[in-house]
């Protein structure tokens, strides 16, 4: 899953904008808005800064979690062509493994991990 579509991110940056814009609003109004309104105004943007803040920390772990997941689609995948290579029989099934591991190699550079995971998927399924 890349990172823009990790839901989190795309609300923390919505919230983000909603604080700035209160700041905003407060400092243009400073001097028409009542103390009550003031403090309103700025604990409200703290919350959604404190959201912010949670919602990109549980982006990252779920990032973690993709990479985690990753890894091991990696691994089996990898351990799936190395026996394949130490048996190539079949010219073409060699040709499909070598193209799969490449598109691995690719999806590694592309950094998503959802993509990574179903490349290595694609490399294991080639490798049977």
């Amino acid at each position: 899953m890349p990172i823009e579509a990790i839901p989190e991110f795309d609300l923390a940056d919505y919230l983000a904008g909603c604080a700035n814009a209160l700041f905003g609003y407060r400092v243009a109004h400073d001097d028409t808005l009542s103390k009550g309104d003031w403090d309103a105004l700025r604990q409200t943007e703290h919350d959604l800064l404190k959201a912010v803040v949670r919602l990109r920390a549980e982006g990252v772990g779920r990032l973690a979690d993709l990479a985690d997941d990753s890894k091991a689609a990696v691994a089996g995948a990898l351990d799936s062509m190395n026996a394949f290579i130490k048996k190539i029989a079949d010219a073409r099934k060699a040709i499909a493994v070598a193209t799969a591991a490449i598109g691995l190699a690719g999806a590694f550079f592309a950094g998503g991990p959802v993509g990574i995971v179903t490349a290595a998927m694609a490399l294991e399924e080639a490798a049977k």
